[in-house]
């Protein structure tokens, strides 16, 4: 299933799933997209 930015419900669920020990609500965007980002265009 590909995923927009308007699936924000269905991003959050598969972020919690893939990530279970970290609690979103402290967590930033950068600081994910940095460790998330290893080589990507």
């Amino acid at each position: 299933m590909a995923l927009r930015w308007t699936d924000s419900i269905d991003i959050a669920i598969e972020l919690y799933e893939a990530h279970p020990d970290v609690d979103p609500q402290y967590i930033r965007f950068t600081d994910y997209f940095r460790s998330h980002s290893n080589g990507m265009d």
